[in-house]
């Protein structure tokens, strides 16, 4: 060999040395990351995303939710390209056999939880053991067997596909703002659509919506381009997917009044278009199973000057914030307005209050003093507490007026209602 080849393959072998050794710090690197990022990242968010006295708590907690998981999933996807979905799993999977670390487990018997998130092809990637409390307005609630954010139709038939075949329940997480999950957690797959599956495009008079964007911010956003129909949106804190599948309504507006399509995605059917005739609306219903998720709907609006549609979300926003908390950590209404002859046309709230339970207390959980039919996590609140809270005023009011009151939000997880 002559002595450039030499010096040629020498320069080449440091390269490949040095190329090895920095990965593998880069992987011990930020993998010792993820386990402490969590409560840096919520205190990063809150000095990042100003409140703004126009929004209400529920839609700026759900975007400082957004900000801390897409930095989260920023770190679970370095790791995975510079170690492979195998660090990703011995980063995240951190319970092990008797005693014995993540890594040593690893090594010799992987755990289910490893097996399953090693499992994975094509863009869908799965972490194991995440948070959810976070991604409610509560702030209650333990983790995710397995979780993915889900950008596209594709990661999210690969990620239907892949729980089917692990032989795990699926569940999707909206804004978060009308859900209670256990202490314990949530067995199976939380999904949460990020990015394509929640953009708001428009299309002349028409808004072209994923399943994950915000009701508020696509009334906002169709304000801003002059088109009507879609105001009420504003005081609906959740996705366009929930609003869909309970066809939601507020100030005498209705989704189904405004949708021309929905695009819906599930193993058996793929992805499907489907008119709002086939989707079987009615009052807060629709036929769709549980298996099916929405992944984009089109809205068709009606052009309006944008300050008239603007002065008109205005006063929605003002109307609401005079008969509701705003600030706290709440899922909103906890019980349902009753139809039995006995509340003599009192509301829920109402019902409460007469029965003495503004400011009732139980753990970190209260009823909220100026509306009763709000229970805020204090600070510390479990799930446990919130549901202790609600037994004891749906006790109360049973006790003084005969009116069993129903729960108003929504479940994930082993939770049962203590009635």
């Amino acid at each position: 060999m002559t002595p450039i080849a030499i010096l040629l393959v020498a320069v080449g072998c440091v390269l490949f040395v040095l190329i090895a050794v920095v990965k593998k710090l880069l992987v011990d690197e930020i993998a010792g990351w993820i386990p402490l990022v969590n409560e840096h990242l919520i205190r990063a968010s809150a000095r990042r995303l100003p409140r703004d006295s126009d929004r209400y708590e529920s839609e700026w907690l759900g975007e400082l939710a957004e900000f801390e998981e897409r930095r989260l999933s920023a770190l679970v996807f370095a790791l995975r390209i510079f170690g492979g979905s195998r660090a990703v799993s011995v980063a995240l999977d951190e319970t092990g056999d008797s005693g014995s670390s993540a890594t040593e487990d690893t090594e010799s018997q992987p755990s289910t939880v490893a097996k399953l998130v090693n499992n994975v092809g094509g863009l869908f990637m799965p972490m194991a053991g995440h948070p959810l409390s976070r991604l409610t307005t509560v702030r209650t609630g333990g983790p995710a067997e397995f979780f993915a954010r889900i950008g596209s139709e594709r990661e999210l038939l690969e990620a239907l596909v892949w729980a089917q075949r692990a032989g795990v329940a699926v569940s999707v997480v909206g804004s978060g703002s009308n859900l209670l999950i256990a202490d314990d957690g949530v067995d199976g797959l939380v999904i949460k659509l990020d990015r394509e599956l929640a953009s708001i495009s428009e299309a002349g008079s028409k808004l072209v919506v994923g399943g994950g964007a915000r009701m508020p911010a696509i009334a906002a956003r169709a304000a801003r381009a002059g088109l009507t129909g879609v105001e009420f949106g504003v005081n609906i804190p959740g996705t366009v997917g929930g609003a869909v599948r309970l066809n939601a309504n507020a100030y005498g507006g209705e989704l189904g009044a405004m949708l021309e399509w929905v695009d819906v995605v599930s193993v058996d059917g793929g992805v499907q278009r489907r008119e709002p005739a086939q989707l079987g609306l009615t009052y807060r219903r629709s036929n769709l199973r549980a298996d099916e998720v929405v992944a984009r709907a089109c809205l068709a609006l009606i052009p309006a000057p944008s300050e008239e549609v603007k002065a008109r979300l205005q006063a929605m926003r003002q109307r609401r914030h005079e008969v509701q908390p705003q600030g706290i950590r709440t899922f909103g209404s906890t019980f349902r307005n009753p139809q039995d002859p006995c509340a003599q046309g009192r509301n829920a709230g109402l019902l409460l209050a007469e029965a003495g339970c503004n400011g009732l207390t139980v753990g970190g959980a209260r009823f909220v003093k100026r509306h009763a039919n709000f229970v805020e996590n204090m600070g510390t609140a479990t799930s446990a507490d919130v549901l202790a809270v609600m037994a004891e005023g749906r006790r109360r009011v049973l006790d003084l007026f005969g009116v069993a009151l129903e729960p108003e939000v929504q479940t994930l997880g082993a939770i049962r209602f203590p009635w």
